[in-house]
């Protein structure tokens, strides 16, 4: 389209028009205070926004500051934008397309180190929300600005807030326990495994080491979950519970009797029947265990891998003693191996004999039945050559019957002469009427000619 240039006007400069669609937006500023187009009365410094989808020809207090697009979220993502107005920062999460106002702005978050390393997630700033990923049976503590402590279970994700951060453990690592310390952020509720070594005396007073193994879990809710963040080290305090027990099993014992059946003795000693446990809202009871109630840490099974006494001579002396029980154990064992395993070749023996019986019986069978259907078969088709030779006998007996009983009347006609036929055929009605009783009423004085035959 063209426009003239009136007197008096100056061209200052052309405008070009636009075009924006529905994931994009123009920020506009205003250079003087003017309404525009709609009506919206608009001051000197303003920043607004334009969302598409339009086209846009910029008026003469307008400029275009810069075309943003929006920027699109799947489900279980989020990014996190900051009100410069307020200095407000939320997460914005998706599924949705977010399209940015002229006063916010992206805002750049990242979790400390020690957090970031214990949550396994990038420490580095970015935008992007922080994504955790809990798997079956793990927990993990999120703190938000006011303080609160949420504790999440999994399977889930969840993101974190703008200004979330994640509470650290530092529990008890290593052998023995307490050894080595670590920085845990997502806690394993179990059920799991724990091993842990200790030094122990028996009654006769022989020091002991052993390496011991648990089979343990963590049986929580919402507040006790919350209450565990707050316990400092709770697998070190489990730990060194389990160890008293443990010492007190063994300072009962003589070193001869707790090296025999060391677990079964431990087992008599730490566990108990008909214990208590927590199970959602309600408590069960449970047998052969042993529960740890202001830790709700349920152990289940103890084993020992490892036991050998300190000193060093009757450390030699245990590992021959043992060595030589391994010995026994093991010649006992192969003896219990070649009795099974004559055990099992004689019953593949049997089995063997067995199958191939079946399989002669099975043989005999089929061929029983495969006589049979041939005898049947031969019966059968004997019956039908027999019924079809009866057929044919009987048919060529009838065509001889037919034949003799044609040339007898040929034979009869000759013989009555030129008029055989209606002689004959008064023949054959005399014989019908012969086997017929007939009554004959003969009046007085009348008389009648009986036909008689010739």
């Amino acid at each position: 389209m063209m426009y003239p240039i009136y007197p008096g006007e100056i061209q200052k400069r052309t405008c070009p028009c636009i075009v924006i669609t529905d994931q994009q937006a123009l920020f506009i500023e205003a250079s003087q205070d003017f309404t525009d187009k709609n009506g919206v009365k608009r001051c000197a410094g303003e920043q607004y926004r334009i969302k598409g989808p339009c086209q846009f020809v910029p008026g003469p207090y307008e400029t275009v500051k810069r075309t943003v697009n929006s920027i699109i979220l799947h489900a279980g993502q989020g990014i996190y934008v900051k009100n410069n107005d307020t200095s407000e920062i939320r997460l914005v999460e998706g599924p949705l397309p977010f399209l940015m106002d002229t006063f916010e702005s992206l805002y750049m978050k990242s979790l400390p180190e020690e957090q970031a390393v214990a949550v396994g997630v990038s420490w580095k700033q970015s935008y992007e929300a922080i994504k955790l990923q809990l798997s079956t049976g793990e927990i993990i503590c999120v703190v938000d600005p006011s303080g609160a402590e949420r504790v999440y279970m999994g399977p889930q994700g969840l993101l974190l807030g703008p200004q979330d951060e994640v509470k650290i453990l530092k529990l008890s690592g290593g052998k023995p326990k307490g050894s080595t310390m670590f920085d845990v952020a997502r806690v394993s509720v179990g059920p799991d495994f724990m091993s842990d070594r200790i030094i122990c005396s028996t009654k006769d007073n022989m020091e002991i080491e052993m390496l011991v193994t648990y089979k343990w879990q963590l049986l929580l809710n919402q507040t006790s979950a919350v209450q565990l963040f707050q316990t400092e080290d709770f697998v070190g305090i489990a730990c060194r519970k389990l160890q008293s027990k443990i010492r007190e099993c063994a300072a009962e014992k003589n070193f001869q009797e707790f090296k025999v059946d060391t677990v079964r003795h431990l087992q008599a000693g730490m566990f108990s029947n008909n214990v208590a446990v927590p199970s959602g809202d309600e408590k069960v009871n449970l047998d052969n265990c042993l529960f740890f109630e202001d830790l709700n840490y349920l152990v289940t099974e103890v084993d020992v891998k490892e036991l050998e006494p300190l000193d060093k001579g009757l450390k030699r002396q245990f590992n021959a003693e043992l060595q030589e029980r391994m010995k026994v154990l093991v010649a006992r064992m192969q003896q219990e191996a070649e009795v099974e395993l004559a055990k099992y070749k004689q019953q593949q023996e049997l089995l063997l004999l067995e199958s191939r019986r079946c399989a002669l019986q099975e043989a005999k069978a089929e061929q029983t039945k495969e006589e049979t259907l041939g005898r049947s078969r031969i019966d059968q088709e004997l019956g039908l050559l027999l019924a079809k030779a009866h057929d044919e006998v009987a048919e060529k007996v009838k065509g001889k019957d037919r034949e003799l009983g044609t040339y007898e009347m040929r034979r009869k006609m000759e013989i009555l002469g030129a008029d055989g036929a209606p002689r004959y055929i008064e023949y054959l009605r005399t014989q019908a009427m012969g086997g017929v009783k007939q009554n004959w009423i003969v009046g007085t004085e009348s008389s009648m000619s009986l036909p008689l035959s010739g």
